[in-house]
């Protein structure tokens, strides 16, 4: 083998070339063929976007080129690892979490909460027509906090979605996989094909190098040919000759025996001949076995490669199809979280407008009545001054009175401050839900000009309820609607 690399100038030697196996080497296949079987089995196989298409046609790809494979292709079986990234995508994608359920609980507890907040409202007339003041500021409160039960319900689908978003965009680094996974198959067949060109190459050389061989052989036997046809006839000289020198024996004995000398050089001449002949006759043969070997290495290192070709296309194919359909879940499993995100925050909007309205509506409330409380305070200690002054023994109900009217002033402070402590919270909270409204071109309006327009508007049409109850003083009732119209234009500003 060595002296036939270096005499035929061949590129490639034996144990370059791939070994000829008797079986075809379909194990990788049958492995690719069992993870898509358990892909198959998969619950979430047809959820948002069916896989079922894709696993039909990846299974009829590896059917047909299990049956297109030739004997002997052993270097095949690295080529399932190519494809087993892309499978573990598709199981990891059709393993991903969806939040139906809990999307479906969270609405469900909406439309209770809703329905709570109907009936709040219905109580809360019913009572503030009746004039009871207390159950109507009781249910004031109970639906701020459903208002707000409602706003954190909101929030949290939002949340659930988001995350739920946030493991879909995990796969979309597949794009980064089908590359990697095309560069491999790309450079197999590079390789492939730099081999089959080597070994069509070697082959014609070991192929011109037989034509010589056999040429060469074929003037080596004419020769020999020619050569024993002379010998024969100078054989039969030699005979005469020796017949006439036995006629003269006596006198040419020393000729006679020089000729014989002559036929005995003559005949281990031609046997080294024949042996020198029969030597290459054999190295010939063998010669030509270990090319004929060597070309059906080559053949077979072709097939390999037509073999091994054929396969890296047929899974650059179902790396291609498997990535394609990730794409389309996860793109679509976007598209609809999406969707229910920018629903979600118009919801959260609704509830934060509500929410923030009701709170600044019973602010507003609480504010007019510390302003009322404040006025009482004063007449009450005006009123105890006066009785002070005179020994009125009025004087203790009016300090006691006073005293009580402390004690709400600073309840009612504290209610104060706690809504607006609340109302913050829920700005605050509403903050992010803004900026994707903003995003996404959602026009808005923020509740806290409708919470002091509708307090201006309130205050305004108490003002003329005062007017109307009493005529005067004309001056205070004039007064307080400038500094109505004052608010309002700093608004406006």
């Amino acid at each position: 083998p060595e002296s036939l690399h270096v005499y035929a100038g061949l590129s490639l030697r034996p144990e370059e070339l791939p070994t000829k196996s008797k079986y075809a080497s379909t194990s990788w296949i049958e492995t690719l063929r069992k993870m898509l079987k358990e892909l198959h089995a998969n619950r979430n196989m047809n959820r948002v976007v069916s896989f079922q298409s894709t696993f039909d046609t990846l299974d009829a790809k590896l059917d047909g080129l299990k049956s297109q494979l030739k004997e002997g292709s052993t270097e095949m079986h690295d080529l399932a690892r190519i494809p087993a990234d892309v499978f573990r995508q598709l199981e990891d994608c059709m393993n991903l979490a969806l939040p139906e359920a809990r999307l479906l609980d969270i609405d469900d507890e909406i439309r209770r909460m809703l329905a709570s907040v109907d009936r709040t409202d219905d109580k809360k007339d019913i009572a503030e027509s009746e004039g009871e003041m207390n159950i109507a500021e009781d249910q004031w409160f109970l639906k701020c906090g459903q208002l707000e039960r409602l706003f954190d319900l909101a929030v949290e689908k939002c949340q659930t979605i988001q995350d739920a978003n946030n493991e879909v965009r995990a796969h979309n680094t597949i794009s980064g996989i089908q590359d990697k996974a095309n560069n491999q198959t790309s450079i197999l067949k590079s390789d492939k094909r730099k081999l089959k060109v080597r070994c069509q190459e070697d082959l014609e050389k070991l192929e011109s190098t037989a034509q010589r061989i056999e040429w060469a052989f074929q003037d080596l036997s004419k020769s020999v040919a020619l050569y024993g046809k002379n010998d024969d006839s100078w054989m039969v000289e030699n005979y005469n000759r020796q017949e006439a020198l036995w006629a003269r024996i006596q006198d040419l004995e020393k000729d006679f025996q020089k000729v014989c000398q002559e036929r005995v050089d003559e005949v281990d001449r031609r046997l080294r001949a024949k042996e020198t002949f029969d030597l290459q006759q054999r190295e010939y043969s063998k010669f030509t076995n270990l090319i004929s070997t060597h070309k059906e290495q080559l053949l077979h290192a072709i097939d390999c490669c037509d073999a091994l070709t054929l396969a890296v296309n047929t899974v650059e194919s179902v790396v291609n199809e498997s990535c394609d359909a990730i794409k389309s879940r996860t793109d679509m499993m976007q598209r609809i979280q999406l969707d229910a995100s920018a629903e979600c925050d118009q919801q959260i909007y609704s509830f934060y407008r509500k929410l923030y309205k009701c709170l600044g509506q019973l602010a507003y409330k609480k504010g007019q009545k510390l302003a009322d409380i404040n006025k009482r305070v004063l007449d009450e200690h005006m009123k105890l001054e006066i009785s002070i002054d005179t020994f009125d023994p009025q004087a203790k109900a009016h300090s006691m009175r006073k005293n009580d009217l402390y004690k709400a002033q600073a309840t009612t402070e504290d209610e104060i401050k706690a809504l607006e402590n609340r109302m913050q919270d829920c700005r605050r909270r509403f903050s992010p839900c803004g900026v994707r409204l903003d995003a996404a071109g959602i026009e808005w309006i923020d509740p806290e000009h409708e919470v002091q327009e509708a307090s201006l508007n309130r205050r305004a049409e108490i003002v003329e309820y005062k007017a109307h109850l009493c005529k005067s003083p004309e001056a205070r009732i004039q007064q307080e609607r400038h500094d109505i119209e004052q608010a309002r234009l700093r608004i406006a500003d």
